[in-house]
């Protein structure tokens, strides 16, 4: 996958699921390029320098708003493909490179600017068809969970809402604008449960730990055992 990098957006707010994200990215993951984006790699450089192969650390103005920060980073980054992935999404299992790859074939070949990795947020009627394009009457054409996106049309999209932050990224203008200018697609496997191509589990909601179903407790409960996390500091919603 040379021309796919996978970007991974964090903060230092959320450090105590970063690093066990990153670790997990490092034990499910292979053959695969990925770099970070964080308002400061201190910590980062001081404590886990040889741990990380990333291609780039980049660093954002925490002043600036969400779209701006992925905009100028966006810029600075040389592969055609991109996945954006933000930290609360922790691998649980081994990603499935080929089928990524099938993916940006798909997305190289045809008129595909988008494949978002499940379908959170999606209503359309289950086919047997894997890959599915968001239909007329569906909202979010655009969308925070992980999704491959052709570099330079996440950059117009970006570009076109430089004073986004991340909690608006999702709201009607911006759904409106992609929905009106992009192809977005999705990869028909339903949202907090097991997605065998691009396993995660989202463990973190609104700045607490998610524990939205069994799926979701199970997961989250093997990552903080294992990464000795004191849930508390965070706090957990049901």
């Amino acid at each position: 996958m040379d021309n796919s990098l996978l970007l991974i957006y964090s903060h230092t707010s959320y450090m105590d699921i970063l690093i066990p994200s990153l670790f997990n990215l490092k034990k499910y993951t292979k053959n695969i390029k990925y770099s970070l984006l964080i308002n400061d790699d201190s910590e980062i450089k001081n404590k886990y320098t040889n741990e990380f192969n990333f291609e780039n650390i980049y660093i954002y103005d925490d002043n600036m708003p969400y779209f701006y920060r992925l905009n100028n980073c966006l810029k600075n980054i040389l592969e055609k493909f991109v996945i954006i992935h933000h930290e609360k999404n922790v691998f649980i299992d081994y990603l499935n490179n080929e089928y990524l790859l099938n993916m940006v074939v798909i997305m190289e070949n045809n008129n595909v600017d988008m494949i978002r990795l499940s379908s959170s947020g999606i209503n359309n009627t289950p086919t047997t068809e894997m890959i599915q394009m968001v239909g007329n009457g569906e909202y979010y054409y655009y969308t925070n969970q992980p999704t491959i996106y052709k570099k330079n049309v996440l950059i117009s999209i970006t570009e076109k809402f430089l004073n986004i932050g991340y909690r608006e990224n999702e709201e009607y203008y911006v759904q409106e604008y992609v929905k009106n200018n992009c192809s977005s697609y999705y990869i028909n496997i339903p949202h907090h449960s097991y997605n065998y191509i691009y396993p995660v589990c989202c463990t973190i909601n609104v700045g607490m730990f998610f524990y939205y179903n069994e799926f979701n407790i199970k997961y989250i409960t093997e990552i903080v055992n294992e990464y000795n996390i004191d849930t508390s500091k965070r706090g957990i919603k049901n």
